[in-house]
């Protein structure tokens, strides 16, 4: 097997399969209640062992293959679940992954952990662009699981959905900033205002293949910043970019700043992102929009009058 590759995390090292591990995953892997949704359920611990030797590639990163790592835990390395690795695409970029965890470790956060740097391995390590997960449409808990790893559904079938994760690289842009000036009207539609702050702003830009989308933070005081726009373009909204570029500057903000601000209007599909994201309301600038822009503001049908804005703590 290719023993050589051990994948540590805070909790847990994750390594390849091996015949030894056999009873451990008969153990977990038997349990059909628990494991209703998954494709293999072994009767005994010969079809574990003919899994293993018959159904597992011995070498990772091989095209039509799976390849197995089982999930341990520090200390002693108790085995708590697997993972499966499917290559499968003839130009090696993409793979498709799946877990299975002992029902005793569900709600700890140990299946987020382990993909977490499984993914981190594909992308950085082995230069994959799509992880997928094919997920049983009635399996909610895995679909909050990829979802809370900022996997997005690109596909619905009757006995399965299929979700993706890309990867994306974000970069902090220092010359030339005017240069998204396009992408950053999206947010914010009066040039000068955004002339206010794009100058003394990070601006960050966030490319999956080509360009996706921006943001601009701004220092406040020594305590505070504020995410002073983010845009996608359009035909890429909905798909957990935006997302991801916050999780990305509070991620790069926590160790300069107590608080991230972020003001809008008052818009509810708007102000419930900012929220799933884990922004709280904070106060309220009145006429903020009809005071500071030159034309009327409307997002849709609303037209914008307040600035609402909302705080989270880094």
């Amino acid at each position: 097997m290719n023993d050589t590759l051990i994948l540590n995390s805070g909790r847990l090292t994750l390594r390849p399969i091996t015949l030894s591990d056999s009873r451990d995953i008969f153990h977990y892997r038997s349990d059909s209640k628990t494991n209703k949704y998954q494709g293999w359920i072994p009767k005994s611990i010969d079809d574990v062992n003919d899994f293993i030797k018959n159904r597992v590639s011995p070498i990772i990163d091989i095209h039509g293959t799976w390849f197995q790592l089982v999930i341990t835990l520090k200390p002693g390395g108790k085995i708590i679940g697997d993972i499966g690795l499917h290559f499968i695409d003839k130009e090696n970029k993409q793979v498709e992954i799946g877990c299975t965890l002992n029902k005793d470790y569900h709600g700890k956060g140990y299946a987020t952990e382990a993909i977490s740097k499984v993914l981190d391995y594909l992308f950085n390590t082995l230069h994959k662009h799509r992880i997928i997960a094919s997920i049983d449409p009635q399996n909610k808990d895995s679909i909050r699981l990829f979802k809370r790893l900022n996997f997005h559904l690109v596909n619905k079938r009757p006995d399965d959905v299929i979700y993706e994760i890309l990867e994306i690289k974000i970069e902090k842009i220092i010359e030339n900033k005017k240069r998204f000036l396009d992408l950053l009207l999206l947010a914010d539609e009066q040039e000068n205002m955004i002339d206010k702050y794009l100058p003394d702003g990070d601006l960050f830009a966030l490319y999956d293949g080509d360009l996706k989308s921006v943001c601009v933070v701004l220092p406040i005081d020594s305590n505070t910043c504020e995410l002073k726009n983010i845009a996608t373009r359009e035909k890429y909204q909905g798909k957990g970019y935006g997302r991801t570029l916050i999780k990305f500057i509070a991620d790069y903000y926590k160790n300069n700043y107590k608080t991230m601000l972020v003001g809008t209007g008052e818009t509810p599909a708007i102000l419930s992102f900012y929220e799933s994201c884990g922004f709280v309301k904070s106060h309220r600038i009145k006429n903020f929009f009809t005071d500071h822009y030159d034309h009327s503001m409307f997002d849709g049908d609303i037209q914008l009058v307040d600035m609402i804005y909302l705080k989270k703590d880094l």
